[in-house]
């Protein structure tokens, strides 16, 4: 099982980031609904087009051959994407409580991440999931739980989307690269899938469908609480257009992944026989 799911690890990758490019449409609508949740919406949305788009680039590093510059766009673009969910936590609570800290603890924490370049590049990917992943995540999650208290509608999904995303950010910040100082050297990648069997991207791509299907029901009840029928159409057209292509998206990626897969294998079969000649 452990070497079939390696296998379909582009895969996997590929509904990883489908699954977060869902939260964009989802929090373009929340976000005109200040009555219904009173959350920065915006920063989740950049979130979600920012960690899909890394997910994506992780998809393709799998089939091409180590680039410095290539894995530094990546880890930048993972830095990008915590800072947006960190902020969505921030803004969110700040919003909602009436104060809390400015953005100079972002910036803080970005400082912190930059520490783990002592290691290099694993060594940053690592302290950027601890120091903005973890922490950041945690943050919005409690963002989350908290608007759903003072919810009219929706509240239980909403508090679904909280306990999904508080799994996901353990997921994503507690098992990181590789990297040459504790815990990443203990538990990271290879170690959970040694003792588990199971890619952590895998649960990590279940959890991001989690969450993106848990807010797009808090969005359905806000939908249903509408009193502009025109509104109520067009959100229902979009939504219905959007789960549509990304289904045809999934089903399609399948084959994708599976034909590009075939070509790396075969070009690597190629150069391995080669070698050995």
């Amino acid at each position: 099982m452990a070497d079939f799911l390696k296998s379909q690890l582009d895969y996997i990758f590929f509904v990883y980031g489908a699954a977060f490019f869902l939260l964009i449409p989802l929090c373009l609508f929340l976000r005109q609904r200040p009555n219904c949740c009173r959350l920065a919406w915006g920063w989740l949305g950049w979130f979600g087009a920012t960690h899909g788009a890394n997910e994506w680039l992780d998809l393709l590093a799998l089939s091409l051959d180590a680039n410095p510059l290539f894995n530094l766009a990546r880890v930048c673009l993972l830095i990008v994407s915590f800072v947006c969910l960190a902020e969505f936590g921030r803004a969110s609570l700040s919003t909602m409580r009436g104060h809390g800290p400015g953005r100079w603890v972002l910036a803080a924490m970005v400082a912190l991440a930059a520490l783990g370049g002592l290691a290099m590049l694993p060594g940053v990917n690592a302290a950027t999931r601890y120091g903005l992943g973890l922490v950041g995540g945690l943050w919005a999650a409690r963002a989350l739980f908290f608007a759903a208290k003072t919810l009219p509608i929706g509240a239980s999904h909403l508090q679904a989307a909280a306990f999904g995303m508080t799994f996901y950010v353990l997921a994503a910040g507690l098992v990181p690269n590789p990297a040459p100082f504790f815990p990443a050297s203990w538990l990271n990648y290879e170690s959970f899938l040694d003792v588990t069997g199971v890619p952590i991207q895998l649960i990590r791509g279940l959890l991001a469908v989690w969450v993106s299907v848990s807010l797009c029901l808090v969005a359905r009840s806000c939908l249903e609480a509408e009193q502009d029928l025109r509104q109520r159409a067009w959100f229902g057209n979009l939504m219905r257009g959007v789960i549509t292509s990304l289904t045809l998206l999934v089903i399609g990626g399948w084959f994708i992944t599976q034909y590009f897969g075939d070509i790396a294998t075969r070009e690597k079969e190629m150069i391995m026989s080669r070698l050995l000649k």
